[in-house]
Formats: structure tokens, sequence, C-alpha cells
């Protein structure tokens, strides 16, 4: 009797991961999706797509339409949605990944948010050592500029680092050439980093933040004196890249699975 219902139960967890799979399948540029192309994006039969397609048509979270034979998500996901809107909020959610961090590697961590050309602090925990990195909630600094600048700039569309190198031309000197390289770096990589080389004095490893749109909003980053920055730096960049993905995912942003 037991093991029937140990069966059942399992039958019944892998039929909502199908169906949660299924949700996940629609995103900003896949609104509509017939039954052929989700069952073809899972790689399951056209009779299981068919049959879970129908459950969650029943229960409100997906709908269908008629003519186009198109299936959308529902009313209960929009519902579901808008209480989730209400208890999302950057400052929250970031908090505990900044405060994690900073307790491992005792620096500074902070987040960027972008506006026009600037990048603008918008939290920070410091480092609790005498002699740190850190810079007032609420500072500006030109995007074009550092780790963090880069680490959100590098994820915004070419034409928009053109428009941040022509605003640069007007107060500073730029390498055209060398600055777009770094970019699609950072891109490549995933984050950007500033060793404390080059005469500088500042240690920095930052990683971007996407909102539920897939767009850049921001970046978490780690600050240290030079001096301090780590020749293997392997453990602040898993820190920083681990913490930037999950507080968007906690904003919402998800990388579509299908």
């Amino acid at each position: 009797m037991s093991e029937t219902l140990e069966k059942n139960e399992s039958k019944n967890v892998k039929s909502i991961d199908k169906a949660l799979d299924i949700l996940l399948c629609f995103s900003w540029d896949e609104k509509e999706l017939t039954l052929t192309e989700i069952a073809r994006k899972m790689g399951w039969a056209k009779s299981t797509t068919s049959r879970l397609l129908n459950t969650l048509l029943d229960r409100g979270f997906l709908s269908k339409d008629e003519d186009t034979n198109k299936y959308v998500l529902g009313s209960v996901v929009y519902y579901l949605g808008q209480v989730a809107r209400e208890t999302i909020d950057l400052r929250k959610v970031s908090m505990p990944i900044l405060k994690s961090i900073n307790q491992k590697t005792k620096e500074t961590v902070h987040i960027y948010v972008y506006e026009g050309f600037d990048r603008i602090c918008y939290e920070q925990v410091e480092s609790p050592q005498l002699v740190k990195q850190s810079v007032k909630v609420g500072s500006r600094e030109p995007i074009w500029v550092g780790a963090t600048g880069k680490a959100i700039l590098a994820y915004k569309c070419e034409t928009e680092w053109y428009e941040a190198i022509e605003e640069a031309k007007k107060s500073s000197e730029l390498n055209v050439e060398d600055f777009i390289n770094n970019l699609k770096k950072v891109r490549e990589d995933g984050y950007a980093i500033r060793d404390g080389k080059k005469d500088d004095n500042v240690g920095c490893v930052a990683a971007p933040l996407f909102d539920i749109k897939g767009t850049v909003m921001g970046c978490l980053a780690i600050s240290t004196p030079a001096f301090r920055f780590p020749k293997n730096s392997e453990e602040y960049i898993n820190l920083i890249v681990k913490g930037a993905s999950e507080i968007s995912e906690k904003l919402g942003y998800i990388k579509n699975i299908c």
C-alpha cells in the first residue's frame, strides 16, 4: 500500500514539474505558443503535452485563442505576478547577499544602478577593516569609468556604448577600440574586473543585475584597496557572479529553459 502511494506521489510531482516547465516556456519574445511548438520545445509527445495543457487551462494558468490555437499565460499567472510584485524590493532582496559576501571577505560590497550616463551607489555594506574602499550611498560616477560601470554598460545595446563614448570624449581621452573590446570581454566573461594594477588604488569585481524583462538594471560589486586585492581573484569572481544571479532571480529574472 505504501509503495503504491509513493509511486503515485512521485508521478504527481513529475507532472507538476512538467506543468511548471510549460509555463517557463513563455517569455517576452515568445508570448504565444501552439501545442506543436510546446511539445517540440519540451521534447514530449503531443498527447502528454495536450493533457498537461488542458489541466493548466482548467486552472486558469493558461488561456487559448480558439482562432489561432495558440496558448498564452492566463489570468491566474497575472494575479500571482501582481502579488509577487508587491513583495519585490531591490534593497530588501539584495541585503542578505551583500551581508553574506561581506562576512566571507571582510571587504565592501555594493549595489549600483544606472541613470543616464551615471552609475549610482544604491546600497552598500562596508568593510569592517580600518583601511577600506567605500563610497557614499547615492554618489554618482560616469558609467564608462571603473568595473562597476562597465559591468552595466557591457550589457546595454551597442548603440548605447557609442553614446557613452561620445559623452566620455567631452571630458576625457578614451581609446575607443580598447574600450569596445573591453566591453565585449566583460559581456563574454559575465563580469568586469579591476585588479588594482596600472597605478590604480582600487581592486574591484562587478557582475550585472537583470530585471524581470532581462534588461540590465545595475550591478553587484566587491571593492578593496589595491594592495589587498587577491592575486587569485577566482573566489571573489564566483561570489559576485553567483550573488548577482541570485539577486536577479529574486527580482523576477528567469532564463528561458526551452
